[in-house]
């Protein structure tokens, strides 16, 4: 075994621990976000790890999103739109902009809703549609 091939075993195995640690903080995450919560927002955490499994089973990388919240809120501030001006264009709530443009905001790519749609519909005709709608 080279002095690379070492180097890459190396970087592998840590690589490796690092993702059963990044696993291990999202389990206990997700732990204490279900059971500190109720009803509708228990239902919310089972729903996103109904889609986490989903993704994990066809084999994609479910940390991946590939929505950049950064340059849909560039796009809109760069034509001088308010949330709530969009909101009003596309038929939707100011709070569904502003959540859209969060960091902890995940579309889900094979549910999306109507006012999703809009949104990302709205997007693409921008030249950005990372959903390729």
């Amino acid at each position: 075994m080279t002095e690379q091939d070492k180097s890459i075993e190396e970087v592998r195995a840590m690589v490796s621990e690092v993702g059963i640690r990044l696993l291990d903080a999202y389990y206990r995450k997700i732990k204490e976000l279900y059971s500190s919560s109720n009803g509708q927002r228990q239902r919310w955490v089972i729903g996103r790890l109904e889609s986490l499994v989903s993704r994990l089973e066809r084999e994609q990388n479910p940390l991946s999103n590939p929505f950049d919240l950064g340059i849909a809120r560039e796009i809109r501030e760069h034509e001088h739109i308010s949330q709530l001006k969009l909101s009003l264009q596309i038929n939707t709530s100011v709070k569904s902009i502003s959540r859209y443009e969060t960091a902890d905001y995940f579309f889900k790519n094979e549910r999306l809703s109507k006012t999703e749609i809009r949104y990302l519909e709205w997007l693409k005709e921008r030249g950005y549609n990372p959903f390729n709608l």
